[in-house]
């Protein structure tokens, strides 16, 4: 959430104000559209990647010593309800984005302030019936709350926030990204689960497998279903890739499309 975010709010806020200062409406929305996708792309799969991998994810990284068996599930349990706001939080830094460029600072901050008492009272109502992974699903339902205020109230200012093309790429992500999980599932089966007994090493390997083969699959569909080309995932390997990537037009409205939203 830090290196996304901190990378979709630096680089879109001065190109989205730039746009919007010199009445390019057009490019704003194509703007918008850019880092919705590559928010989405990006937080769909570390959602279900966190969520289904959790538990190797935690036995790996702790469970060696006073950590137990029991701990790693509990601790899996938490990761995969924070996981769960990834996507929000992601989004939360476009559409904020949407009320700075146009010089309007007050309405996320009081979003915000909703989303946190939204928190607070989350944490309050969960954490008796659900002990700490409430305290954390409550965090993500704070931050889905803040995504969903923010768009509700652009919609309210009439402000066209993404091109028509957006909702056919989101379909496709999400098949892309439930595809990806799929085979999180499978591997995780098949190979995790038939480690006897697995050593360090055993589990860093087998790992970095699931994780290795799973990204390479979610890349090798988000490149044949045109969300993502295979060179926009290069650029952000190199300096200033986001900004690059942001730069590429989107795919054209084909016909049945709906309009901007």
């Amino acid at each position: 959430m830090g290196i996304i975010g901190i990378a979709v709010a630096t680089t879109l806020l001065p190109l989205l104000t730039r746009h919007i200062e010199a009445g390019e409406e057009d490019q704003a929305r194509r703007l918008n559209s850019r880092a919705i996708v590559f928010c989405l792309a990006l937080g769909l799969p570390a959602t279900l990647g966190l969520s289904l991998l959790a538990t190797p994810i935690i036995q790996t990284l702790f469970q060696h010593g006073a950590f137990t068996a029991e701990d790693t599930k509990a601790t899996a349990q938490v990761l995969a309800a924070y996981a769960l706001g990834v996507p929000a939080f992601l989004l939360v830094k476009v559409f904020a984005a949407g009320f700075f460029a146009r010089h309007d600072t007050k309405t996320p901050v009081r979003i915000a302030l909703i989303a946190i008492g939204a928190n607070i009272a989350g944490a309050v109502l969960l954490v008796g019936p659900m002990g700490p992974v409430g305290i954390a699903l409550a965090s993500s339902l704070a931050v889905w709350i803040n995504a969903a205020f923010l768009l509700r109230r652009l919609r309210q200012k009439r402000i066209q926030l993404a091109e028509a093309t957006l909702p056919v790429l989101i379909r496709k992500l999400i098949l892309c990204a439930l595809w990806m999980g799929l085979l999180c599932l499978a591997l995780d089966h098949f190979l995790w689960d038939r480690i006897s007994a697995p050593s360090l090493i055993q589990e860093i390997l087998a790992l970095s497998a699931l994780i290795g083969a799973s990204s390479l699959a979610y890349g090798v569909a988000l490149h044949f279903s045109g969300v993502v080309r295979g060179q926009d995932i290069w650029r952000l390997l190199v300096r200033r890739g986001f900004q690059k990537t942001l730069a590429r037009p989107t795919p054209q409205p084909v016909a049945g499309d709906r309009p901007h939203i």
